[in-house]
This record gives structure tokens, sequence and C-alpha cells, in this order.
């Protein structure tokens, strides 16, 4: 739980986090239970799931604010921690200080000392794990549904320029020959539409292959 006096003030507009807590006696990690819309209220920040992405991804359980400031302003605002400005490394601890970490902390999801200026993963932290991914599925999913539909349009327009290309040898020839009967025409262009439906099968047996 939170040691120290901290400010929480407005959050940027993001509304009141609450949940029942233990006391403020140094006691051990809590377990809040957490309800569906007190998951929400924590991830819909971008930064909050960016605090348990750090933890999460780079395998840590505690970590200090600083350092925890400037690995997420350094994604943040797509450079290098070494790169930042001091102004960028102030938004980002001051908006952690003052805003996330309380939050995160009411909600047992971490264990925030203000004093020392150290957070650790709380008891709860496990349970939003699965949920901080799912707003990246669509995405993939949407990807590799515009890659079938690029590959359905290659089709299509294989089979239009073979049909047009079979249609002009159909109006050639009839020109050509004239008063030469049907029978014949036809005669004449069936090993061109043999080799050209074979062309469209070879494609399609390799298309299978890849």
């Amino acid at each position: 739980m939170i040691k120290g006096e901290t400010s929480v003030g407005s959050c940027g507009g993001q509304g009141e986090f609450s949940a029942g807590v233990g006391g403020d006696d140094g006691s051990p990690a809590r377990s809040v239970t957490l309800e569906p819309d007190d998951v929400f209220e924590i991830l819909r920040n971008q930064r909050r799931r960016d605090v348990l992405r750090f933890f999460f991804e780079e395998g840590r359980t505690a970590v200090e604010l600083g350092t925890l400031a400037e690995h997420l302003a350094a994604a943040e605002f797509e450079t290098t921690i070494t790169e930042l400005t001091s102004q960028e490394r102030k938004r980002m601890y001051v908006s952690l200080y003052q805003c996330h970490l309380p939050k995160m902390d009411e909600a047992g999801i971490i264990e925030f000392d203000s004093d020392r200026k150290t957070l650790e993963l709380g008891a709860n932290a496990h349970h939003l794990e699965p949920y901080l991914y799912l707003d990246e599925t669509p995405s993939r999913v949407q990807d590799e549904a515009a890659d079938a539909d690029d590959e359905s349009v290659d089709e299509v327009e294989l089979h239009r320029y073979l049909f047009a290309s079979l249609s002009g040898l159909l109006v050639t020839a009839a020109t050509a020959l004239g008063a030469v009967s049907t029978v014949v025409v036809v005669e004449l262009l069936l090993p061109v539409v043999s080799v050209l439906v074979g062309a469209v099968g070879l494609f399609q047996f390799t298309q299978t292959r890849e």
C-alpha cells in the first residue's frame, strides 16, 4: 500500500477508482476483490497498462519509480532513454507518481512506496495479465483477413484476364475465318482453350502448395 503522503489530484479527468482496501498500518500485501468495472478502470488507461507490461515483459517484481518512468517515457515518445528530454521524463514521472500508481496501489495491483519511490507487483496483478493484450487481437485478425482478401482478389483477376484472352481469341478467329463453318472454328480453338484451362489449374495448384 502507499506509504507517505501522495497528492492524487484529478488524474487527468479519468475519474476516481474505488475498491475496498486494508488499513494504512504497514500490513502485508492486500488481496482486494476486483469487480469487472474495477479491472476496466485500471486497464482503460494506456500508461497503467504499460506499467503492468513492463513488469511482465521484463520479468521483474520490483522497480524504482525513476527507472520505470524512463522506460515508459522512451516508449511513449518513441525515442531512447538517453535521448529523453528532462521535460519528457518529468511528465511521465509526475503522472505515475500523482495519478496512476496510487490508483493501482489502491486496487492491490502494485505496492507503491511513495517515500522510497519504489514499487512492486501486488497480489492482484496476475488477475489483469490475461486482459493486457486483448486490444491487439482485433488488429491481428484484420491483418489475416486482409491477406486472405488479397489472395482472393488475385485469383479473380487471373480468371478475368484468362477469360478476356479467350474471348479475344474467339473474336479474332471468327473475323479471320469469315465464312468458314463454326465447327471448324471450334476445332481450331480447342487446343488453345485446353492450354488456358491448364494454366489456371497449374496456378491454383501452386498456390495451395505455398
